[in-house]
């Protein structure tokens, strides 16, 4: 092989296509606590962030070599020796092969890898802050360099410029829309970036602090909203719409300026296809747009409205919407669609603090936090087919973490516990084995997926458990109409086989 020391020239590799774009803003490297100059830049590529692989690995106290004839860069650390292949995107860890998924590319006569990739296999700890905008490195906490394993369930992981802010939409076409941090980054069913779009700086207005929430989809475009920003001695909230190609149709904050609390949690828009209506939660209340986008209605409670609006069946023609207003003494509003009020319910134990509702039984479930009263959080159901209470029920647990109704019964995670409540308001089935459980989905056939504290993610038919997988530092989930589990952890979502 013909050696070549210095430096990493590579005119010879550049890849045909678009050129990667490097961040406009400044971007800082700190090793071991010391600012250093970087001579290049970083680039970010399909939502992945890529760093020149001779300046960080010399950072790491790594060798790098370049064989001109083979068009691979070798790097040495120890024992360890890595090798990355330019032209067909690979890895050798110690003979042992890796898949870097096309993410080697070569700019400005430089080679570029995925950042985490080069922490991992030269086992330094490696951090991208996305909200300072720096790489810090520290060598002096370096740890045993592994090849990075994958659970045999993971199809393709996906790592991103900024942590993922909310659960992504899984479409029935196979596109996968993620929130992460103020973009949007559209992927297709292989995980492959589509197009991702920068919302921090839209309109001349700079908003890098507004994360963006899980959108929702009509024919043609997408719905999604903000967490809140502060501009003046306000609060905004941001609604947009965007068509599928990533092309933006408008946004609109007017209505959404308000003095108070920040709330970091993204606000969610909830979507009617029937009566074709955009609802839009603002401070004490809910905005309702046509698509073009023209308000429509409002509603305003005499409180704060902490959760997002959702949809319910009217009838075959129109739809119905609950509001949720937060004080001790509010109330649960259904709501028709010019958002006057059909019928309402006192809170009297416990502040609202989460809402899902059940269409087969067209029952609604609320969930309360901790009272001195009640000594645990709660369950407060309502039918809305008569309006009536059906029940309220107290947990010994102070939170209720994730909660799924099934024809009309209630699977609910505190954290510490797992319930079942039939339709009676009984606890018919209470888990001990079930401890730990973060998030959960059970499928039309009854079987569940769960994912505990501890990252791994576990299938149960009944009390059988069907197989187990792990995914660090997991968050959340959301199954995709295909039946994928989409798995967040941080910046990166994994597509895994739940069959």
């Amino acid at each position: 092989m013909k050696k070549i020391l210095l430096p990493l020239s590579l005119s010879m590799l550049l890849l045909l296509g678009s050129t990667p774009a490097w961040s406009e803003q400044p971007i800082q490297v700190i090793v071991d606590k010391k600012m250093e100059k970087l001579p290049y830049p970083i680039l970010m590529e399909r939502g992945t962030t890529l760093i020149p692989i001779r300046f960080f690995s010399e950072k790491l106290n790594a060798q790098v070599e370049y064989f001109a004839d083979i068009n691979a860069v070798y790097i040495k650390k120890g024992d360890k020796t890595v090798q990355v292949n330019a032209r067909t995107s690979e890895a050798y860890i110690d003979g042992k092969g890796y898949s870097l998924n096309g993410m080697v590319k070569t700019f400005n006569d430089r080679i570029y890898v995925p950042l985490r990739f080069l922490g991992e296999v030269l086992g330094t700890e490696i951090q991208w802050n996305s909200d300072t905008r720096q790489i810090i490195i520290n060598t002096e906490t370096s740890q045993e360099a592994t090849v990075p394993q994958k659970d045999p369930r993971v199809i393709w992981e996906k790592e991103l410029t900024s942590p993922i802010s909310a659960k992504p939409l899984a479409t029935p076409n196979g596109m996968i829309y993620v929130p992460n941090g103020h973009n949007l980054t559209a992927l297709d069913e292989e995980g492959n970036t589509v197009w991702s779009q920068d919302l921090g700086k839209y309109n001349d207005k700079e908003r890098y602090g507004q994360k963006i929430g899980t959108p929702v989809q009509d024919k043609n475009n997408l719905y999604f909203a903000t967490s809140d920003f502060r501009e003046g001695d306000k609060y905004i909230r941001t609604l947009y719409s965007i068509k599928l190609n990533g092309q933006i149709n408008w946004s609109l904050d007017s209505q959404s300026r308000y003095e108070g609390e920040y709330s970091s949690t993204p606000v969610i828009p909830a979507f009617s296809a029937k009566d074709n209506l955009i609802y839009f939660r603002t401070k004490e209340g809910v905005t309702s747009y046509i698509p073009d986008p023209i308000m429509r209605h409002n509603f305003k409670s005499d409180y704060e409205v902490p959760l997002d609006p959702i949809i319910v069946d009217r009838n075959e023609v129109n739809d119905d919407i609950i509001v949720v207003d937060r004080d001790v003494q509010g109330r649960i509003y259904l709501l028709n669609k010019e958002l006057q009020e059909e019928w309402s319910y006192p809170i009297t134990l416990g502040k609202a603090t989460g809402v899902v509702y059940d269409s087969s039984s067209r029952r609604l479930f609320v969930a309360l936090e901790e009272t001195s009263y009640s000594k645990g959080a709660g369950i407060l159901c309502l039918d809305l087919w008569d309006r009536t209470w059906k029940y309220q029920k107290s947990f010994g647990d102070s939170e209720i973490i994730k909660m799924q109704p099934v024809k009309g019964e209630l699977y609910v995670s505190t954290g510490t516990n797992f319930y079942k409540i039939d339709l009676n308001g009984n606890i018919k089935t209470y888990r001990p084995e079930f401890a730990g459980i973060k998030d959960f989905y059970i499928d039309s056939e009854g079987k569940m997926l769960a994912l505990f504290a501890n990252g791994t993610l576990r299938k149960y038919d009944d009390e059988t458990m069907i197989f187990e997988a792990k995914v660090p530092n997991a968050k959340g989930f959301t199954v995709a109409p295909s039946g994928i589990a989409l798995v967040i952890s941080d910046n990166i979502i994994s597509a895994l086989k739940t069959q």
